[in-house]
């Protein structure tokens, strides 16, 4: 790409790719997204919480009108199970919206609560924080205590037989329980993002330094690497070496950055676009504590491979547009100064 864009540059990029985003796939009757350009499918819900820790992101550089984010709340009340909207937050949302259902995802709505404390942190808005804490309630009442073998951990999907306990559910709760403890939402939130990361690290560390997926209702471990779960497990580390002083979190944060980093950009790109936007903004979480250029080259080089040349294109990634294209948009904001939310 050349020279390094400025901040300035960079930003510029960020919104003109989700003004581009909303022009294609943004219905502003339903306050929802499209999941493909022209099409009437509407996209399932991590697609949507992507767009919303994008707009959250962006909005701290160029303003809340410019990225509609007081809207979001109004489209997630397509995915709730019931009409109230609090009640509907301590019983989950669906993975798709009203008229579809479908299943309940933990980690889905641990993208939920991680989406709105990052509005939280860009309007300090304090029904934004309260719907949050709701979220975390519904995701933390996935935790399995009972499970044999390898107790603990946030099981995926919320069904009555249980099921695997997954890094991209648990991880992500973590995160979300120490943000609410440093917002002074109560000591249990520290309790609990202790116990999450401490059983990520027990069940699913490997000896690389880096996190396996999860451990399946047989207590059996699938050892697959996904970049989103590096990158949750890399910001509760940051976020509870804030939390309670002790470097052990943070030096775990950065040996698994370090391992991360050690198997090069080829990897990132292998992976969805996604993914690699959870791994990258705890990345830059990290170096806000511990500065490393490396990270930051990192995210850079990144970026450098998989940015299209125009400003206005979207990314895809199968059928989905929203994800990959709102999760550049994210990059290219962290990338302009805006502050890093896990």
């Amino acid at each position: 790409m050349g020279r390094e864009a400025t901040g300035g540059e960079v930003s510029v990029r960020a919104r003109r790719r989700f003004e581009a985003l909303d022009a294609a796939l943004y219905d502003p009757r339903r306050r929802r997204y499209r999941a493909a350009p022209g099409s009437r499918r509407s996209a399932s819900l991590w697609p949507f919480t992507t767009a919303w820790s994008a707009a959250a992101s962006l909005a701290a550089l160029v303003g809340e009108q410019a990225t509609h984010l007081a809207s979001f709340e109004e489209g997630l009340a397509a995915y709730r199970r019931c009409r109230r909207p609090l009640a509907a937050s301590r019983l989950g949302y669906r993975a798709s919206p009203r008229g579809i259902g479908g299943p309940i995802f933990s980690d889905d709505n641990a993208w939920v609560a991680l989406a709105r404390l990052a509005e939280h942190a860009t309007t300090g808005a304090r029904a934004t924080l309260e719907r949050a804490e709701a979220s975390v309630a519904f995701v933390l009442a996935g935790w399995r205590s009972c499970a044999t073998p390898v107790p603990g951990g946030i099981v995926w999907q919320r069904r009555p037989l249980g099921g695997s306990r997954n890094t991209c559910a648990t991880a992500p709760a973590a995160c979300a329980a120490a943000r609410l403890a440093l917002l002074g939402r109560g000591a249990r939130y520290r309790e609990w993002a202790e116990r999450l990361v401490n059983w990520v690290e027990e069940a699913c560390g490997r000896t690389d330094g880096l996190y396996a997926d999860r451990v399946e209702s047989d207590g059996r471990r699938v050892d697959s690497i996904f970049s989103y779960n590096q990158g949750a497990m890399i910001g509760a580390g940051a976020l509870l070496s804030e939390l309670t002083g002790e470097r052990a979190y943070v030096e775990r944060a950065e040996r698994a950055a370090a391992a991360t980093l050690a198997r090069g950009v080829a990897d990132l790109v292998r992976q969805p676009v996604a993914f690699n936007a959870v791994l990258l903004r705890n990345l830059l979480l990290l170096d806000a504590m511990r500065p490393d250029p490396a990270y930051r080259r990192f995210v850079l080089a990144y970026y450098a491979e998989v940015a299209p040349a125009s400003a206005d294109s979207l990314l895809a990634h199968g059928r989905d547009w929203l994800n990959p294209t709102a999760a550049l948009v994210q990059i290219e904001a962290l990338l302009a100064g805006a502050p890093p939310q896990p």
